[in-house]
């Protein structure tokens, strides 16, 4: 793709929901030093212990999932945190409908964003804690947009 597409290496993000948000968690521990951020919904980590480099991370995940556990999420966050060697200190964080915490000094270049939402209705009404929240899109590239600025 590199040789027919411009592209920018340090602005290089992933994204997954549920097994494609624990993949992306994957991607974050071996690929860390590759990528500039990514955004996991309603996923976990499993990965081992040879990570690599720091990003940062918009995480987001609903306590009433029962398909993803909010432990798994949680550990993501945790791995993260280690990687870019942030305390577990956070403070409220926006977007703030989803009840976001953000770890790392205010301006910081890679933050770690947890948002621990309660979202489990579908767009349908439908009750699906498992569920992409309304509004987790423009979220995302909100975080990502808001890097290096």
């Amino acid at each position: 793709m590199q040789a027919d597409y411009c592209i920018d290496e340090t602005q290089i993000f992933a994204v997954g929901h549920s097994l494609g948000g624990s993949f992306v968690a994957s991607l974050a521990c071996y690929r860390g030093d590759l990528l500039r951020g990514v955004a996991i919904v309603g996923g976990g980590f499993v990965a081992g212990n040879d990570c690599r480099g720091e990003l940062a991370a918009l995480l987001m995940h609903n306590p009433a999932d029962d398909l993803s556990l909010i432990e798994w999420g949680e550990s993501a966050r945790d791995r993260i945190l280690e990687l870019n060697g942030l305390r577990p200190v956070s403070m409220p964080a926006e977007p703030a409908t989803f009840n976001c915490r953000r770890y790392g000094p205010i301006g910081g270049p890679n933050p770690v964003v947890w948002c621990e939402h309660g979202i489990s209705h579908s767009s349908s009404g439908r009750y699906y804690p498992h569920t992409w929240p309304a509004g987790a899109g423009a979220a995302i590239i909100a975080f990502f947009d808001a890097l290096d600025r």
